[in-house]
C-alpha cells in the first residue's frame, strides 16, 4: 500500500521520528493542557499558540470502521479515539474484525520510500 500525504517538514519531524521508534506523539496546549491531534497548530480549546509534543499511550477505541474489499488485500480504515482524547483516522489491522468499541493499540506502518504512519491493531 502506498502512503500518500506522509511528508516530513520541520514541524512534523518530531512526530515522524517518534513513529519510527514505535511511539505516538500528540499535541498538548501549554496554556490549558488540552490534548489534540498531531497536526494541530493552535489549541482548539483556548486558541493558544504554544503547543508541545506529548507522548500518547498509543491505545484507544474504535469509533467507526470501513473496509475496502476492492483489492486482493482488503484495507480497513477506522476512526480511533485515543485514551488521551484526540481522534485519529488510521488503518486498522489484526485478526479480529473491528467494530465500534473495539480496543486497539498502535502498530506503526512502514512503507518503503515513505515516512512511517500510525496504524492500529486489534491483536494485543
Amino acid at each position: 500500500m502506498t502512503t500518500p500525504g506522509a511528508h516530513r517538514d520541520d514541524a512534523s519531524a518530531p512526530w515522524f521520528d517518534a513513529l519510527a521508534q514505535g511511539r505516538l506523539l500528540i499535541r498538548t496546549c501549554r496554556s490549558c493542557g488540552h490534548r489534540s491531534r498531531p497536526e494541530t497548530v493552535t489549541c482548539p480549546a483556548c486558541h493558544g499558540p504554544e503547543l508541545d509534543w506529548f507522548p500518547a499511550a498509543g491505545v484507544g477505541a474504535v469509533i467507526c470502521v470501513i473496509t475496502d474489499h476492492g483489492t486482493a488485500d482488503p484495507v480497513t480504515l477506522g476512526l480511533v479515539e485515543l485514551d488521551e482524547g484526540p481522534w485519529l483516522l488510521v488503518r486498522i489491522r489484526g485478526s479480529a474484525r473491528p467494530s465500534a468499541g473495539t480496543r486497539v493499540r498502535l502498530s506503526v506502518h512502514h512503507s518503503e520510500g515513505s515516512e512511517p504512519i500510525p496504524a492500529f491493531t486489534t491483536d494485543f
